[in-house]
């Protein structure tokens, strides 16, 4: 019944498309989202330096938040005609993430899709990569929907992680999936979100918002916990209870810590400890703090990072946002055999990540009190993994797709 409602929706989506194709191309640019409501920092930075390139053209924004709830769901439908409506009118559309009308949907054949995604680097597998895995995706749910098909240009973070990059899309031919795509256009280069964690400026801006907002973090040595969401929550929870004791610990003993945890939105709601009796909206955005500790949510986790003189996380592409920020990076990875199992990281953990990979809390405090931290490695390991440049990464995203549409 579940495979018939999302065919049947499928076809109704195509019917209407069809007409909806009939209205002109206009010189158009649409960004698409699934990621939040408002357009992102990298949305914002790309389309200013696209404006200046392309004056004569309009550009478009359709943000929606979507989480797998069915409520969520159903909110999201009218967006979807909205999205549907301007990508049927557009030469360009650029997304951060998954999108229903540009995958399910046969378009013009001028139309040109670039998939940028919303992470700088990648480590854990995502996409066709972990298809089926305890920790993926459906199956079936990716064939129903036609999971990352429609794109002709894919931003990858550096040659090193290209054909990662193009498997989670499935766009490589040793693709895990049985439905591997066409192989895309490629273009190599940083998320414009690295020219502003490397902006002094605006550095010392955030910086300013973040202790006007949190005056307690001033004066102190700010640790910033951000894990990577998991299905099964209840381990990490049992971590973070074991790192918040821990520096209360290393603060009675002389220490000057503030931990800020930042949890995916996702996952607060499922915490009944600082979050009892909230609701799901409640638990996603409100600050819970004490003198050791603030669990943030008014901040994003590369602003928190801004401030915050060692950055914990384990398969996230956070790290790599630490690392262009110079900041220490330390990796609590405690269920780091699980997780490879339910989900699988794309690197040789153990052996690539540049750092100890801690399982005890009490441990990895103690690593910070003594600044046991590789700079040197960190930077290494960033540079193989995400081609970035000193403040230009917008422009030269930018450039590289105003040629495509020229081509086009």
């Amino acid at each position: 019944m579940f495979e018939l409602g999302i065919r049947t929706a499928c076809v109704f989506l195509r019917v209407v498309y069809f007409f909806m194709k009939l209205a002109p191309t206009r010189k158009k640019v649409t960004f698409i989202s699934r990621m939040g409501n408002v357009a992102s920092p990298d949305f914002r930075l790309l389309q200013a330096e696209m404006q200046s390139a392309l004056p004569d053209y309009r550009f478009v924004t359709k943000c929606q938040r979507v989480s797998g709830t069915f409520e969520s769901l159903v909110r999201y439908a009218p967006m979807v005609f909205s999205q549907m409506l301007h990508i049927a009118t557009s030469k360009l559309v650029i997304l951060d993430s998954y999108c229903i009308p540009v995958s399910v949907l046969k378009h013009k054949r001028s139309l040109k899709v670039v998939q940028i995604w919303h992470a700088i680097g990648l480590m854990k597998k995502a996409g066709y990569a972990a298809l089926g895995a305890e920790e993926g995706r459906s199956e079936e749910l990716a064939m129903l929907l036609s999971m990352h098909r429609g794109y002709t240009h894919i931003l990858v973070n550096s040659p090193a992680c290209e054909t990662a990059i193009l498997q989670v899309f499935g766009y490589v031919e040793d693709s895990p999936s049985r439905h591997g795509h066409a192989h895309k256009e490629v273009l190599v280069g940083a998320l414009p979100r690295v020219d502003r964690v490397q902006d002094g400026a605006a550095k010392a801006k955030m910086r300013a918002r973040i202790y006007k907002t949190h005056p307690s973090l001033k004066g102190k040595k700010v640790i910033l916990y951000a894990p990577t969401s998991r299905k099964n929550m209840a381990p990490l929870f049992e971590k973070v209870e074991q790192l918040v004791e821990a520096v209360r610990q290393a603060n009675r003993r002389g220490a000057n810590f503030a931990l800020v945890v930042r949890l995916h939105p996702g996952n607060r709601k499922y915490w009944e400890g600082p979050f009892e009796g909230l609701d799901e909206e409640e638990a996603e955005n409100i600050d819970v703090q004490d003198d050791d500790v603030l669990f943030n949510a008014k901040f994003s986790t590369a602003e928190m990072g801004m401030v915050a003189d060692a950055c914990i996380s384990d398969y996230s592409s956070l790290i790599y946002e630490f690392m262009i920020m110079r900041k220490p990076v330390y990796f609590f990875a405690f269920d780091l055999e699980e997780y490879e199992k339910a989900r699988g990281i794309f690197i040789d953990y153990r052996k690539e990540v540049p750092g100890t990979v801690h399982d005890d809390a009490e441990d990895l405090v103690q690593a910070i009190v003594n600044s046991e931290c590789a700079l040197k490695k960190q930077q290494a390991f960033l540079k193989k993994y995400v081609s970035y440049s000193a403040g230009r990464n917008s422009q030269t995203l930018a450039e590289g797709i105003v040629r495509i549409v020229a081509d086009g």
